[in-house]
């Protein structure tokens, strides 16, 4: 087994790594993987883990072993023939001379005589400018060379990037694939199954995401949203309860609620249905608005959201409350 610590392949990545373990021991590799799927389910991290493996000089189990010159180098972060690729921390985007500086790169032997392994990370963090400036060394690559492009929004990249790409797709587990693994790293959480159903089937959300209190607190937003909906609460009230919590928390909750009360309109069943113990609050809203409303109102919330991610640098405080302030007057003309 490999001590190496750093990215890892996850259990439930067991058909991706296969497949590219397979290639690989016949020599026919891609030289550019384009890893696609639902966010927060390990992508980055089996393309590190790969990177890892490649770069190893002896590993073991498929996977790097972590004692060798090349992991030594990996460990400290200072492999020649490994480049990751993100946005900068003043930058929300991956700049034209980070894709050339890597493009450079890439042309060039690798210094210890095996694989050069890039890894850009979020893919759809390049613009077309940049994707342009990528694609001739996609359509040329050079030597044992891997270009890896982790992406949860593939239809964001240029058709052209994506069709020299041989695409890898990450399905979101099965509950059964997981809960033994996040007992194993929480095991003094309770209700595993309810977080991993409120995370969407996003294991690394409940490990990294979801703090002792999470559960207390998104019943408390998601009351909230219900009562100021039935005109149980004012604004300022309704402000008052939410106002510990991030707006972009509080607006992603908000949503996934909104989402699993068209769900219960269109099946009249918890099926399939996230939050699984909000059915009350479901039934308040559901009674309360019919289902264009409930879109009308998701896009309003949808709007808030773009808002918050924009570079016009909004207020976060005065976009929620002016949101409150907006439903209650749009509840107020339902009712009129």
């Amino acid at each position: 087994m490999s001590d190496l610590q750093g990215p890892q392949f996850y259990p439930w990545h067991t058909g991706p790594r296969k497949l590219v373990l397979r290639q690989h021991r016949q020599g026919k590799l891609a030289h550019a993987l384009l890893l696609c799927g639902q966010a927060n389910l390990g992508k980055s991290d089996f393309a590190g883990a790969l990177a890892h493996l490649l770069l190893c000089r002896a590993p073991v189990a498929d996977a790097a072993c972590g004692h060798c010159p090349g992991c030594d180098l990996l460990k400290a972060g200072t492999h020649p023939d490994l480049r990751v690729v993100q946005p900068e921390e003043s930058s929300r985007q991956i700049k034209i001379d980070q894709i050339r500086d890597l493009i450079d790169w890439s042309g060039h032997t690798a210094q210890r005589n095996g694989w050069k392994v890039a890894i850009i990370h979020p893919a759809e963090a390049m613009n077309n400018a940049t994707a342009n400036a990528l694609l001739k060394r996609l359509e040329e690559p050079a030597g044992r060379s891997l270009f890896m492009l982790v992406t949860h929004q593939p239809s964001r990249l240029l058709p052209t990037i994506r069709s020299r790409c041989q695409r890898l797709e990450f399905a979101v587990p099965n509950a059964t694939e997981v809960i033994g693994w996040l007992q194993e790293r929480l095991p003094t959480v309770q209700n595993l199954g309810l977080l991993l159903s409120i995370a969407g089937g996003e294991p690394l959300t409940v490990v990294n995401q979801f703090s002792a209190d999470y559960l207390q607190r998104r019943q408390v937003l998601m009351q909230t949203l219900a009562a100021l909906l039935c005109g149980q609460l004012t604004p300022a009230q309704a402000l008052a309860r939410v106002t510990a919590d991030e707006p972009a928390v509080v607006l992603k909750l908000w949503l996934d609620l909104l989402t699993d009360c068209l769900k219960w309109n269109g099946s009249k069943t918890d099926k399939y249905i996230k939050n699984k113990d909000m059915s009350e609050e479901i039934n308040v809203i559901c009674s309360e608005l019919d289902g264009d409303q409930l879109f009308q109102l998701m896009d309003r919330l949808m709007q808030e959201q773009r808002q918050l991610g924009s570079t016009s640098n909004p207020n976060p405080q005065l976009l929620l409350e002016a949101l409150l302030v907006s439903m209650q007057q749009r509840r107020l003309q339902l009712i009129l």
